[in-house]
């Protein structure tokens, strides 16, 4: 669909749509030009500054050729998202060279870091003293060098009497790494002899406020159930920071249903169609619906930590939902696109995390295939269907 055609004109393009306009499909190509260029600036590298010389030429083409600006602003948004990619890219490597020194020389490493929401306390057993347990946020090398592409996770064992970290607060740790250098997760074990807290947070954080929120919805679920039924309402609604056992676990991988063990954009899209359709029961109109709706996912999402499964879905479900408000016709495909350059924008590495690729093929996959075998399946059961008879409908 041409820009024209779809933003304004008297043709039959804009008669035919009424009084929405068509969603804008160019939108398509330059998200898809997003993913495309954060792909190659992760994978490829190279010299940072070649990219934005790539888009400032495609954004010069635009302006001097009309004609060819839908084609050149999606070079442009390769080429800016490669730029950010590439950079993404040579962090990881500075990264992975100085986590590789420090375990050939068996020295420790040190990371700057903030305690994350996730902390809890951790029971190791009867005649072994507990300790905590978190995912640091933002950890870097003392040189500004982020941690990527790692998650990393820190066991911090405090002698008994002395105050535990609390969230928010900052921290120089030096300590060794446990496991593989290439594994996705990084594991340092910590104590107060080789962690020099560096600041407390001022005041609470909104990340503080939602742990606090979490652990007490948790808790509200836990109230006349066993431990069991506890932790696997806590793990689908909350996602629970506490480990379904293995053996359960492999129940449930048995039967092909592990999925829902984990909150992902299935159970987002639930709640928002359920609550979309209790609003318009309700009365509300398309604005009104969005303005409550929108907040609440936003909400619910980093309430659960926002994995990228669950931020596709409520971005998705925001871009639908603001579709009418702006005068546009929701489209799955653009909204699915759109969210995956602002998951990208926010954090390039995603391009390389296995969830977050299965997710979006998966929903994009639905979304194409869909259309071609949906008719011919309906035209088989109509045929395939006996007849009604006294009343009862065909299956």
């Amino acid at each position: 669909m041409g820009t024209h055609a779809a933003v304004g004109g008297d043709g039959p393009a804009t008669q035919a749509a009424g009084p929405r306009v068509p969603a804008y499909r160019p939108l398509n190509g330059w998200c898809l030009g997003a993913v495309a260029g954060a792909a190659l600036g992760w994978f490829l590298g190279g010299p940072w500054w070649l990219w934005p010389t790539l888009a400032a030429a495609a954004l010069g083409v635009a302006w001097l050729r009309r004609a060819a600006a839908p084609a050149a602003l999606c070079l442009a948004c390769l080429c800016l998202f490669a730029a950010r990619g590439a950079d993404r890219q040579a962090h990881a490597a500075r990264f992975a060279e100085a986590l590789a020194e420090a375990q050939a020389q068996d020295a420790p490493l040190p990371l700057r870091l903030t305690v994350g929401p996730d902390l809890r306390r951790v029971d190791s057993g009867p005649n072994r003293p507990a300790y905590h347990r978190f995912t640091a946020q933002s950890p870097t090398l003392p040189d500004g060098t982020p941690a990527l592409p790692h998650v990393v996770k820190v066991n911090f064992r405090a002698p008994a009497g002395s105050p535990p970290p609390a969230i928010g607060q900052a921290w120089l740790i030096r300590a060794r790494p446990v496991g593989a250098a290439d594994a996705k997760t990084l594991t340092l074990n910590a104590n107060p002899r080789n962690a020099t807290l560096l600041r407390d947070p001022p005041h609470p954080t909104l990340r503080a406020r939602l742990a606090a929120l979490r652990a007490h919805l948790a808790r509200n679920l836990a109230r006349g159930v066993t431990p069991g039924e506890a932790l696997y309402a806590q793990t689908m609604t909350l996602g629970a920071d506490r480990p379904i056992p293995r053996e359960e676990l492999q129940v449930f991988a048995d039967a092909g249903i592990v999925h829902v063990l984990s909150i992902s954009g299935l159970h987002v899209g639930v709640v928002a169609a359920l609550l979309h359709l209790l609003l318009g029961w309700a009365g509300l109109g398309p604005r009104a619906r969005a303005g409550l709706l929108i907040p609440l996912l936003g909400g619910y999402l980093l309430l659960i930590g926002a994995p990228p499964a669950a931020a596709r879905a409520t971005l998705m479900a925001t871009v639908w939902l603001l579709g009418p408000c702006l005068r546009r016709k929701p489209d799955a495909l653009t909204a699915l696109s759109l969210s995956a350059a602002l998951l990208l924008a926010h954090d390039p590495t995603l391009i390389g995390d296995v969830g977050a690729l299965l997710s979006f093929l998966t929903l994009a996959g639905i979304l194409l295939w869909t259309p071609l075998l949906l008719p011919p399946l309906l035209r088989r059961l109509r045929a395939d269907a006996p007849p009604a008879r006294g009343g009862p409908l065909p299956l």
